[in-house]
């Protein structure tokens, strides 16, 4: 009749399929993605149905988070919300994507509230300190670390394509190709 009968898909499965088709080979993926869909099927169990997901059960995943009955360090507001995006994206890919039935849950009535970012800053007598308290090879990049504000990775991958001397200038190229230009 041209309607095709919605696919049940287990958590498990759901999660493999995303890992191959998404998270895998990208940063946030091998980071965080992994570990989250280990620990949400370890508290959700991977054989659930993803058509069971329903409010109560995400809510019990987040009060696993929160206070673990395992030893495990609780998870603040933040983590909380990583794990529910991700479980959202793969429930919307599932959805939209796959043709699977996925359960009623809705990922805003679980997120919490998030603590204002904090800036620090070292003194220079504290950057010193670090500095000579590393191992030698490393103060290079640590330098630049600190003198740029540059993250470890960038410094890390940067290329003398990126560097221009005359200029004084570091550029980058930050998510979605977009240049960014750091002064030496």
């Amino acid at each position: 009749l041209g309607i095709e009968p919605p696919r049940s898909l287990t958590l498990n499965d759901a999660f493999v399929r995303y890992w191959r088709e998404v998270a895998e080979g990208t940063s946030y993926g091998e980071g965080a993605q992994k570990h989250q869909m280990a620990r949400m099927k370890a508290v959700l169990g991977g054989d659930t149905p993803l058509s069971s997901l329903t409010d109560a059960r995400v809510s019990d995943l987040v009060n696993a988070l929160r206070f673990p009955d395992d030893g495990r360090k609780p998870a603040g507001p933040a983590t909380c919300n990583r794990y529910l995006t991700t479980l959202s994206a793969i429930c919307k890919r599932a959805r939209e994507v796959w043709g699977a039935e996925v359960g009623p849950w809705e990922r805003k009535k679980h997120l919490m509230d998030e603590p204002e970012g904090r800036e620090v800053f070292l003194t220079k007598e504290q950057a010193r300190d670090v500095l000579m308290a590393a191992i030698p090879h490393v103060r290079p990049v640590m330098l630049l670390d600190l003198m740029t504000g540059l993250r470890k990775a960038n410094v890390v991958r940067l290329d003398w394509s990126q560097v221009n001397l005359d200029d004084c200038r570091i550029t980058l190229l930050q998510k979605g190709g977009k240049p960014h230009s750091v002064p030496l």
